[in-house]
């Protein structure tokens, strides 16, 4: 499966970071989990800009090590704990600098809570595999 096509609906306000539709072809999909900010060693970063950062780190390194590309990321969900729209200048710059100029379709979503009390955030990819 490739990704042929980001696709930003005019009829509709345009995105700001994101893209309104990933259009694919072929099969398989694959969908990972939602990655937090954990480290291998269980520690967990301070901070919302810091657990984006690692976050995203993670995120790098489980499509690396399935063969995996960014820029074959169709969608992405992201889990912010009590999110505020102050929140967005210490979520974007981690996750623009991951996504460079492929990005995927997105939703962001405020919850109460993740699985553990320290954890702010949780992304997680539906990936187009090659």
């Amino acid at each position: 499966m490739r990704v042929i096509e980001r696709v930003n609906v005019s009829g509709i306000a345009p995105p700001r970071r994101w893209t309104h539709a990933v259009r694919t072809t072929g099969e398989p999909l694959v969908f990972l989990s939602g990655m937090v900010a954990e480290r291998v060693d269980g520690s967990v970063p301070d901070g919302l800009e810091a657990q984006t950062a690692q976050v995203y780190e993670n995120l790098g390194i489980a499509l690396n090590e399935l063969g995996l590309e960014r820029s074959n990321v169709v969608k992405e969900n992201l889990y912010i704990v009590q999110w505020s729209p102050e929140m967005r200048a210490k979520v974007g710059p981690p996750r623009d600098a991951f996504w460079g100029d492929d990005l995927p379709a997105s939703t962001l979503a405020g919850v109460y809570s993740l699985g553990r009390a320290e954890y702010l955030i949780e992304v997680e990819v539906t990936v187009a595999a090659p």
